[in-house]
């Protein structure tokens, strides 16, 4: 079973997606988020101004370097504009959900969480410290990606962090098509 407390990655991929993983292989820290994915991200963080939002991320993983194909929404009925906590409960909830009715897509997983922040600004340590917590245990990257409202224009921007084994570090965020399963 593939949940928040088992991230082991699922392995049916399209050839596409295996070969583009597999470039990313090694030590480096890259996260690929398809551009109409993160306007999901987005439209939520939108929509929760001026509260934090947040959730967990659905996708796959090869070697240190994750893809994310969907942002799932957990709301924080106590959410602030400075706080969000993610209710583990209801994230494995909803994360059991999409699952069931991704039935066709068994190389899609939990590969990490999300969340906004109303007012510029980047994640905090307290944000790295949980990613970091939540990697413990799991040779598998966790990846954090925080939404900040971009500070002089329209739109928002995205920060991504990856954890494996209880450290995190900044992760560059690569474009690319949507995750399809082709196989």
């Amino acid at each position: 079973m593939y949940s928040l407390r088992n991230p082991t990655p699922r392995t049916n991929v399209s050839a596409f997606w295996r070969r583009f993983l597999r470039s990313l292989q090694g030590d480096k820290r890259e996260c690929c988020i398809p551009v109409g994915v993160l306007a999901g991200g987005n439209a939520a963080a939108e929509a929760a101004l001026p509260l934090e939002t947040g959730g967990i991320l659905l996708g796959c993983r090869v070697g240190g370097s994750v893809s994310v194909a969907r942002f799932l929404e957990v709301r924080d009925p106590w959410a602030s504009p400075s706080s969000y906590r993610r209710d583990h409960a209801s994230a494995e909830g909803i994360l059991a959900t999409e699952l069931g009715r991704l039935g066709s897509e068994p190389s899609l997983g939990y590969v990490g969480e999300w969340h906004s922040h109303p007012l510029p600004c980047a994640a905090s340590r307290q944000d790295q410290r949980e990613i970091a917590r939540i990697s413990e245990g799991t040779s598998s990257p966790i990846v954090l990606i925080v939404l900040t409202p971009h500070a002089t224009k329209d739109g928002w921007v995205a920060e991504a962090w990856i954890a494996m084994g209880g450290t995190s570090s900044p992760a560059l965020i690569i474009g690319g098509e949507a995750i399809r399963d082709s196989s």
